[in-house]
């Protein structure tokens, strides 16, 4: 075995692990000196402080939106935000947010549909806090819907016409922690996870088609009544996919040893040693950029909304 193999096989080693999209992070700091964010545009009603992306306020009638400048690069991926509905009212409250993966042609704007235009081209969770008309539901209730631009959102009867699939999750609004909620979408299937009560809970899993859909936005609304919608953080991670029925194979070894009892080599505890060096660099990188993030902004402290 040439040293170059071992190079190259934990290069591949790393390659294969779930990474971290920098381009898609919302996190502190999340406003810079022009009141800008460098991964995400912002619209409606939404405004930036230091430490969080609040779309609405607790006040009426409001609309508040941000979505990704760029598009999710990987085909398996895991979208982890962070997030908190709160407010005055603990009996009477509304509306709701919703995360969305639009297609890459559809125009992000304000609208009816949870902070967002109607006839969307795309997938929305939809974390709907009031209850219009839907009998023998818990609410909030959670709704995934997928549009191809001709249909609306049935709001009279909740997204009961367009749901996929729906889950309650009672305590939503005004949890004692912040909620937690994971989507994943990897080897054909999509599901939620939400996490208000200190555990994470499936929601949904079904087997999906994104249709290419990969513009990732989140908004929020509220009526005549209200509530605060705020984000405090979204991490979106590149999955790794094999097919179950295609087992996992290193490719220096994939077809050369079939059938026979590989013994120990010298090299692999060079290999091991390479992959943890690589990835010791890499989070050294990332340690380094977050300081240099932090050392950019550190001279300017903007005004937190309460």
């Amino acid at each position: 075995m040439k040293v170059s193999r071992v190079v190259q096989g934990a290069l591949w080693a790393y390659a294969a692990a779930d990474r971290i999209v920098d381009s898609l992070a919302l996190e502190y700091p999340f406003i810079s000196h022009d009141y800008e964010n460098d991964n995400y545009i912002y619209g409606g009603s939404a405004v930036l402080a230091k430490s969080y992306a609040r779309l609405t306020a607790d006040q009426p009638d409001q609309r508040g939106f941000l979505y990704a400048r760029e598009l999710i690069p990987a085909e398996n991926f895991e979208i982890e935000v962070e997030f908190k509905i709160e407010g005055a009212g603990n009996s009477l409250y509304g509306d709701g947010m919703a995360v969305w993966l639009l297609s890459p042609d559809q125009e992000v704007a304000e609208g009816s549909v949870f902070g967002l235009k109607d006839y969307f081209m795309g997938t929305a969770i939809l974390i709907d806090t009031y209850r219009n008309h839907r009998p023998g539901k818990a609410f909030p209730y959670v709704v995934l819907m997928q549009n191809d631009g001709r249909q609306g959102y049935d709001n009279d009867n909740d997204g009961k016409a367009n749901e996929l699939a729906g889950y309650s999750v009672r305590g939503l609004h005004n949890p004692a922690s912040n909620t937690k909620m994971k989507i994943r979408y990897q080897g054909g299937e999509l599901s939620v996870e939400i996490n208000h009560k200190g555990r994470f809970d499936k929601a949904f899993s079904l087997p999906y088609n994104l249709d290419g859909a990969k513009r990732l936005a989140f908004s929020a609304s509220t009526g005549q009544l209200s509530e605060r919608h705020d984000i405090y953080s979204v991490r979106v991670t590149e999955l790794d996919y094999q097919a179950p029925n295609k087992p996992a194979q290193s490719p220096q070894y994939a077809g050369n040893f079939a059938g026979q009892t590989r013994k120990s080599s010298p090299w692999t505890g060079l290999l091991v040693k390479l992959s943890l060096g690589v990835a010791g660099c890499v989070g050294a990188l990332k340690m380094y950029k977050l300081y240099i993030r932090k050392k950019k902004y550190r001279a300017y402290e903007p005004f937190e909304f309460s």
